[in-house]
């Protein structure tokens, strides 16, 4: 329908932003996290380093659109071509990006996190405290506590190796809506001969 139509070209225009921003054009980016032992007091401290922080705060409202009950919304975008378009080749893309998306959103801290720190949540639990949370990106509860430096961070360094990931299938769906609408005689290779994720 013209509706469905509309959201998948708003769809495009929105991850069209991610594209072309700084850290969408960035080449790979290494995330490190580094943990200290003090001795002395038995104190670990965490930390971590990936994208430069402006430039990824800066996408995170985009970001986030894919995310919301909204009319781009990752899954309902996949639901409108998977029921919609007739073309096997293109819902076998949907499929895998689906896959992917969840894998990525299921991924836990490593198991020194969840033992040390207690940092248990998955990429997906951290994305909802950062993107709906008081005291993540748009919200802010005055009276929760702080939280602490080192599960902060570990979240941190899961979102931003996360985020290239999640790109990844945002780019396919942005492909099938590309092939479907734009280029229906242009060749698509199989989601099973292609490794182009990061």
């Amino acid at each position: 329908t013209n509706e469905e139509t509309l959201k998948l070209r708003a769809f495009h225009r929105q991850f069209d932003r991610i594209r072309r921003s700084s850290i969408g054009q960035a080449k790979k980016v290494q995330v490190k996290k580094t943990t200290n032992f003090d001795f002395k007091t038995g104190e670990i401290s965490t930390s971590f380093s990936g994208y430069e922080p402006e430039q990824f705060q800066s996408q995170l409202p985009v970001f986030r659109q894919f995310f919301l009950q909204d009319s781009i919304n990752f899954g309902h975008i996949c639901n409108i071509i998977y029921q919609k378009c007739d073309r096997e080749e293109l819902k076998a893309w949907i499929a895998e990006a689906r896959k992917r998306w969840q894998e990525n959103l299921r991924q836990l801290p490593e198991e020194f996190d969840r033992h040390f720190h207690q940092a248990t949540g998955s990429v997906e639990e951290a994305i909802e405290k950062l993107f709906y949370g008081y005291g993540g990106l748009f919200h802010v509860d005055v009276n929760a506590p702080e939280e602490e430096q080192a599960v902060a961070a570990i979240e941190g360094a899961m979102l931003h190796r996360a985020f290239p990931r999640l790109c990844w299938c945002l780019n396919v769906v942005d492909s099938v809506i590309y092939w479907w609408l734009d280029a229906p005689d242009e060749p698509v290779p199989s989601p099973t001969k292609t490794e182009g994720e990061q």
